[in-house]
């Protein structure tokens, strides 16, 4: 049954691509409308299989690296949703989709044997802290797509591309608010992991790799919010950060729990 709905979300994720290709070509309403329905049925299948592995683990799926980046790709499909709402576009939700399935695909290859929950994860804090971090994750992915579709744009100007995307004034401001969030959300993720921490293991901080690029991360982002407070003569700049600044995440999230020992389970 699991790998059934793998299969049925993966083939509902060519089809957002396909269809948002299609809406970008065509601006027809028939296309738009095929594509709402794709991206919704996508939305439905991905949190019907969480639902229905959450009943098979007896759990929330919160203890391992595999259940963790299932839930960052479905805060993924969420957030595209959302910003759907607020900039109906093409180009930016075909980057936001094609992310999703390179991530999802990777993600389906990991390990993803049932387990309990060792003691160290049976605490209060669990669900705080990895809601933080889904919350924190998926925003930085979409302001990641945003910000590479900006600097398309900007290489490639007065193409079908830049003519049929956002404006890079609309888009600098998405991503500015999308990290502003994700910024809040990220800097919740290191205080409610600290004060786990000093729960599980007696101290607010061990500067475990996991904790150390989280806190990378959070100055990276850091940095992006102050040189975008500088003006538009650093946008560019700003833009190519918050691109670098994904790719951190990324590395924080699957290279740290595979090339680095630590506490951490993910």
């Amino acid at each position: 049954m699991d790998n059934l709905f793998l299969y049925i979300i993966f083939i509902l994720n060519i089809c957002v691509i396909v269809s948002s290709f299609s809406l970008f070509l065509s601006k027809r309403k028939e296309a738009s409308l095929i594509l709402d329905i794709f991206l919704l049925f996508h939305f439905l299948a991905f949190t019907t299989f969480l639902i229905l592995f959450s009943f098979k683990l007896g759990r929330l799926p919160l203890a391992t690296l595999y259940e963790f980046s299932l839930l960052f790709v479905w805060s993924i499909i969420l957030f595209s949703i959302l910003l759907g709402l607020k900039i109906r576009n093409p180009s930016i939700l075909l980057l936001i989709s094609s992310t999703t399935l390179i991530l999802f695909t990777f993600v389906s290859l990991l390990p993803h044997e049932p387990t309990g929950l060792m003691p160290a994860l049976q605490s209060k804090w669990l669900e705080a802290h990895v809601a933080t971090a889904i919350v924190a994750y998926g925003l930085f992915t979409i302001s990641f797509c945003a910000g590479i579709l900006y600097l398309i744009n900007n290489r490639f100007s007065n193409t079908i591309l830049s003519e049929n995307s956002p404006s890079q004034n609309i888009l600098t401001k998405t991503i500015h608010r999308l990290i502003q969030v994700g910024f809040f959300a990220l800097t919740l993720v290191l205080i409610t992991g600290s004060i786990w921490a000093e729960e599980v293991w007696g101290s607010w901080w061990s500067w475990d790799p996991k904790e150390t690029w989280a806190l990378a991360t959070w100055f990276l982002y850091a940095a992006y919010l102050h040189l975008q407070s500088k003006g538009k003569k650093h946008e560019k700049s700003s833009v190519i950060l918050s691109v670098f600044g994904f790719l951190v995440v990324l590395f924080t999230l699957f290279g740290v729990s595979y090339l680095m020992y630590g506490l951490h389970s993910y």
